[in-house]
């Protein structure tokens, strides 16, 4: 069985690897994902340029300054190429593939769900979003991969695992500050293994805080200078300021967007054996920190992040849970085994359905402003004339 299970897993990420790239040169890029891209070129001009004030750029704007350090990187040095900017967001959406593998190896989890888990989550529209040049797909790993290594810390008192998912906490950070929901849950396990944190880890720890001060310093200090030296016009939806605008908006509002944003992603059938999923495991001791990394996350997207793409940051922490307490259900009650089979063969349909009919046949009529800009800043001629309400915020 478990020779058949690795052929089928094979060919489940050979078929996944060929979604990613099916097609891809025919696609543009999007205007949320140009932009930071954009904003990473400019930064590395400050080297031709011999201007060390480029530095700053990717810090003037409202996107997190790294969010698209390797696509714009790629960007500056190779022009507006539409595959060779979606490597490296390709590369981590199929890590994250290769990681669900080896957690779910690893836990014993039975191996036809597996299989079928796998085949339903590979097979959705989180193929297009791991297709764009921005920083999703390396955050959704980032946080599964951080969510992992805290349960394996809490559970193995391990203090390899802690220090691993402080770095993969950080790198998350500087990416995208999504991953900032898991903090509560990491401090808390911090604080119950405080027992085995080391000289080391201590200097780790103080290490990471004061990078963070100067990191968000420089996000909130640099627009308002930028601002005073005439560069900008405002500094009020710049930078750090921008974050605490939408927070200040967002605090006594409910938004199920995110919700529809989950099953445009993937489907409802999806969306649904998440939600039971996770709703059902906090009757389950052993997952009870893993219920509560996901329970920060959805009180993220409900009431505090408004832009509801942004719940695709963590579908694989929340499919992650979703494996490990269905494979705890099937081996408590043998008898749902037909019904979740039908179920998850269901869930690969309407995901697949979902993936071809809404996705790979969208036209776009114009170009967002900063996806033009990044044509013309490399010499290119843009395949299409630019929106006129789009434009770099």
């Amino acid at each position: 069985m478990r020779k058949l299970q690795n052929v089928l897993l094979i060919i489940i990420i050979a078929l996944s690897i060929f979604l990613h790239f099916h097609g891809l040169s025919a696609q543009e890029f999007l205007g949320d994902d140009a932009a930071p891209m954009l904003l990473m070129d400019r930064m590395w001009d400050s080297v031709p340029l011999k201007d060390p004030r480029f530095l700053a750029y990717p810090f003037l704007f409202y996107n997190e300054p790294f969010r698209s350090i390797f696509s714009g990187t790629l960007l500056h040095f190779f022009g507006p190429d539409r595959i060779v900017l979606r490597l490296p967001s390709i590369i981590f959406g199929l890590l994250t593939l290769y990681l669900l593998i080896r957690i779910f190896k690893k836990e014993g989890v039975t191996p036809w769900l597996i299989i079928l888990s796998i085949a339903s989550y590979s097979l959705s529209p989180l193929i297009i979003n791991d297709r764009s040049g921005g920083g999703d797909a390396q955050t959704r790993f980032l946080f599964l991969f951080t969510g992992y290594l805290l349960w394996q810390a809490d559970k193995h008192s391990s203090i390899r695992d802690l220090r691993l998912s402080l770095i993969a906490w950080s790198i998350g950070m500087i990416t995208m500050l999504d991953t900032i929901v898991i903090l509560p849950v990491m401090i808390a396990i911090f604080w119950r293994k405080k027992s085995i944190i080391d000289k080391k880890m201590l200097y780790q720890i103080f290490a990471t805080i004061l990078f963070f001060v100067i990191f968000f310093s420089s996000w909130l200090i640099l627009p308002y200078l930028a601002y005073k030296s005439g560069f900008q016009n405002y500094y009020d939806n710049r930078g750090l300021f921008y974050y605490f605008s939408r927070a200040g908006k967002s605090g006594s509002e409910i938004s199920f967007d995110s919700i529809k944003a989950l099953v445009s992603n993937t489907s409802i059938l999806f969306a649904l054996w998440i939600t039971g999923a996770f709703l059902f495991a906090f009757k389950v001791k052993k997952f009870l920190l893993i219920s509560l990394m996901g329970a920060s996350a959805w009180i993220a997207v409900i009431f505090l992040n408004h832009s509801s793409s942004h719940v695709v940051m963590y579908v694989g922490l929340f499919f992650f849970q979703t494996v490990l307490v269905t494979d705890y259900a099937l081996k408590r009650f043998p008898a749902i085994r037909l019904p979740l089979i039908i179920l998850l063969i269901c869930i690969i349909a309407t995901n697949s359905l979902n993936l071809f009919t809404n996705y790979f046949t969208q036209k776009i009529d114009c170009l967002p402003t900063s996806v033009f800009r990044i044509y013309k800043a490399h010499g290119r001629n843009p395949s299409q004339r630019p929106c006129e309400s789009s434009a770099i915020k």
